[in-house]
């Protein structure tokens, strides 16, 4: 695997596991232990990955890594039950095979001379559509609790990547041979999807610490609302007890003065 490939397939891989790891939010409700042990995670199993394809160039144990690593921080970063995790995992590494088997299926029929060329573009392809089914997911998911990203903002972020998907495949239809012209082209597409990629998840972030705010906004407002309900509550209690000592005063005083009839009356 020559530099280039190298480098598209790093960046790609490292895009892979952080789709993967956001699916996972949606299913298991993000249930998340810590931020930055997810970061962490994300980056050690894509170098554990990684440094396994790169040295060993077998599909078997990159599958066993990518998905063991997924499983891993599954278990390590996120709350709830161990069978529940690992199903988020698996469903998460599933439907990456799926993208995969796509565009396997798709591209696996382009002459491009050269598998490692063959190899670049179906990396690129794969992670781009595999990223439209991380905002597919995300988008119906959130439907559901509020939106944490605007709707529009969901279609346009689809957009970018499906059009670079068509970009691509018409483009290398043509075969393209010189191998420069080749790699820079598809390295501007990925820089471009690597700049919406980062764009989505800071959108994502501040969405998700906004609609976090808003329930916490609504759930002091609701203690609010209680905490004068109780206020008015103690506040009549008060009153009563005043007006019953002043009755109970009044009885006591007819009682002792022997005004039974004023005492019968009252």
């Amino acid at each position: 695997m020559n530099i280039g490939a190298t480098i598209i397939y790093l960046i790609t891989n490292l895009m892979i596991f952080d789709i993967m790891v956001r699916l996972e939010e949606c299913f298991l409700k993000n249930h998340i232990r810590s931020v930055q042990w997810r970061t962490v995670g994300i980056v050690g199993c894509w170098m554990v990955n990684s440094l396994v394809y790169l040295g060993f160039r077998n599909d078997t144990w990159n599958l066993v890594t990518s998905l063991g690593g997924i499983i891993v921080i599954t278990i390590l970063i996120y709350k709830g039950s161990i069978l529940k995790r690992v199903m988020a995992a698996v469903l998460a590494f599933s439907m990456g095979m799926v993208s995969e088997t796509i565009v396997w299926f798709v591209f696996s029929s382009i002459d491009l001379g050269s598998q490692k060329r063959l190899q670049m573009v179906m990396n690129i392809v794969d992670v781009l559509l595999y990223f439209i089914l991380q905002l597919l997911v995300e988008h119906f998911y959130h439907l559901r609790k509020g939106d944490l990203v605007v709707r529009k903002y969901y279609l346009f972020m689809m957009v970018i990547p499906f059009l670079s998907i068509c970009f691509i495949y018409v483009l290398f239809v043509d075969q393209v041979n010189n191998s420069l012209v080749l790699f820079v082209t598809l390295l501007i597409i990925l820089t471009l999807n690597v700049f919406l990629f980062y764009l989505y998840n800071k959108m994502y972030e501040l969405g998700k610490e906004k609609y976090e705010k808003q329930l916490l906004k609504e759930e002091i407002q609701m203690y609010e609302r209680r905490f004068e309900t109780m206020q008015q509550s103690r506040d009549r209690i008060r009153a009563l007890r005043h007006d019953l000592l002043h009755h109970l005063q009044m009885l006591q005083h007819f009682a002792l003065t022997g005004n039974t009839e004023q005492l019968v009356d009252y």
